[in-house]
């Protein structure tokens, strides 16, 4: 059955020494999709410049690679061992541009340093400067160390796990959410519509002083059509508030609409039999603040729906 999800990114970057370490981390990135990726609505998709990079100029290499995978990668795994990798111009290796980038633009970054054995090579001096920029990570923040296959896939089941809900909880919305998010934003933008044109064709009724004595039937007619409007607009809103986030709100515009409907009946001199278009009549003469005081009323409760609604989609989007 189809289903939507939220895809994040992944780049897997390192030197050149740990090939089998990176299909590690690519296999772990598929076991975590197979476990994890319908529970969470969330799949992890790995990304390596062996096969999602292509040829291209103009630019310094590890730039036109920044384009190709970095900008557009939500989450980094790096891995050293042995090697530092090559300048690129603007930073010692590629791998701490890709981390750097990466930091700057507040996106998670797992490193690994492997301390598998290894054979006396003419590396030397990469050495030193990977266990320099080791040093470095641990005095700026976290990064972890591996002595086995086995210990590298603890570490990114930990790792990965832990990112990816970090991730989901800076948003409440995900993209699994973002239809509802969307119908969320048309029936807000709907509402707060809905309330200011209310308003504005209340004001341009006589009910716009408290202090001023009002002829309840004939502004009772004149508010008739503006009613008629209301109620079956403000019905078909109630029935789009159909989440769990909204029952106060929809709450609320069914308080409305009760409102509304008592204040039609209520008001309602047409087509009635002279006994009740009588007794109405009586009724909107001994109250002549009614119209008012229910306008009011109904105003007050639109107003509490709208903010309660406008709190609500402001945080979910935030």
């Amino acid at each position: 059955m189809p289903r939507l999800a939220t895809v994040f990114d992944i780049l897997i970057s390192s030197p050149d020494d740990v090939k089998d370490d990176r299909i590690r981390v690519k296999e772990a990135i598929h076991r975590w999709n197979a476990i994890n990726s319908r529970k969470f609505k969330v799949i992890l998709e790995p990304a390596m410049w062996e096969t999602h990079s292509i040829s291209e100029m103009g630019d310094r290499p590890q730039a036109l690679l920044n384009k190709q995978l970095v900008e557009n990668r939500d989450i980094l795994i790096a891995l050293f061992w042995k090697r530092f990798g090559t300048p690129t111009g603007a930073e010692p290796s590629g791998t701490v541009e890709e981390i750097k980038k990466f930091r700057e633009g507040g996106k998670p970054v797992i490193v690994y340093f492997s301390t598998k054995p290894n054979t006396p090579t003419n590396v030397e001096d990469q050495i030193e400067k990977v266990d320099e920029y080791k040093k470095t990570l641990r005095d700026e923040g976290l990064c972890f160390e591996f002595s086995s296959d086995e210990e590298l896939d603890r570490l990114l089941e930990r790792d990965i796990s832990g990112t990816v809900t970090s991730l989901l909880k800076r948003n409440l919305f995900t993209s699994a959410d973002d239809t509802k998010l969307s119908e969320f934003k048309k029936v807000f933008d709907r509402l707060s519509n809905f309330y200011e044109r209310l308003n504005i064709e209340w004001n341009a009724s006589s009910l716009d002083d408290i202090t001023q004595p009002i002829d309840n039937i004939e502004e009772s007619r004149k508010m008739r059509p503006i009613l008629d409007r209301a109620r079956d607009e403000l019905w078909e809103i109630h029935g789009q508030l159909n989440y769990p986030e909204l029952n106060d709100v929809q709450g609320k515009i069914k308080t409305v609409l009760f409102h509304i409907e008592d204040l039609m009946k209520n008001t309602n001199l047409d087509n009635l039999p002279f006994e009740k278009r009588s007794k109405i009549s009586e009724k909107l003469k001994r109250e002549p603040q009614y119209l008012m005081h229910k306008r009011i009323e109904i105003t007050s409760l639109l107003e509490n729906a709208v903010r309660d609604f406008k709190n609500i989609f402001e945080k979910n989007v935030n």
